[in-house]
């Protein structure tokens, strides 16, 4: 399972990946890299399908609007040109798809591609918490940039919750507001809970889980126990 491989061994797996592929422009390469990516979230994660594609249609749509771009404005393409004088009565569109440009637009759309299922491998494989600990053990991590990632990271949820409250408590009372009004976000900030103290738990089980002390005696193998 990839959620028990070690964080920090995957985020400079992932790191390197995307250097070693910002220097090639073969576009099997990329489609290699993405259908590893994809095959390894589908048969060695818990990750479902579902997910993975909604995650993943955003990155087909840029790639998509980089393919036209490439295909129609791109000036100078990776092969050699064709003489298009004899097609004129072919649709530009199909003049274009022959054109030196069909390579070029090819090597944007995959890279694209490539470079959306290495995030989305290493993000729905590795849980915010596990990743921190894993710094800290591994990497030398301060605890106090530790800390204030964790805070930021578990405050989101909350922040969400307390924002769809007020906006209900506001419609209870009738207040009229836009889509836009700052009201909630100012009473959401004055009665937001504040995040709890380094020494304090994140999660009720464990109260000195992200202690100086508990990090220490994070597992030293390659994978999380």
């Amino acid at each position: 399972m990839l959620e028990r491989w070690n964080p920090t061994v995957k985020a400079f797996t992932v790191l390197v990946c995307v250097i070693l592929l910002s220097f090639e422009y073969l576009v099997s390469l990329n489609l290699l890299v993405l259908a590893v990516c994809l095959l390894l979230l589908v048969f060695c994660s818990r990750v479902s399908l579902k997910k993975i594609g909604v995650i993943l249609l955003p990155a087909c749509v840029a790639a998509f609007g980089l393919f036209v771009m490439g295909l129609y404005y791109a000036q100078g393409g990776s092969t050699q040109a064709v003489d298009m004088s004899s097609l004129s009565a072919m649709p530009y569109s199909v003049r274009a798809a022959m054109s030196q440009n069909l390579y070029t637009a090819l090597q944007l759309a995959t890279r694209l591609l490539a470079y959306a299922g290495l995030g989305i491998l290493f993000a729905l494989s590795t849980e915010g918490d596990f990743f921190i600990a894993s710094l800290l053990h591994q990497c030398h991590l301060p605890p106090k940039f530790a800390y204030g990632i964790l805070a930021a990271f578990h405050l989101m949820p909350g922040m969400a919750r307390e924002y769809a409250q007020v906006r209900t408590a506001f419609a209870v009372r009738g207040l009229k507001m836009g889509p836009l009004s700052m009201k909630p976000v100012f009473t959401m900030l004055l009665s937001c809970p504040t995040p709890p103290r380094p020494g304090c738990c994140w999660k009720s089980p464990c109260p000195t889980r992200w202690t100086r002390r508990a990090h220490r005696r994070w597992p030293t193998s390659w994978r999380r126990r």
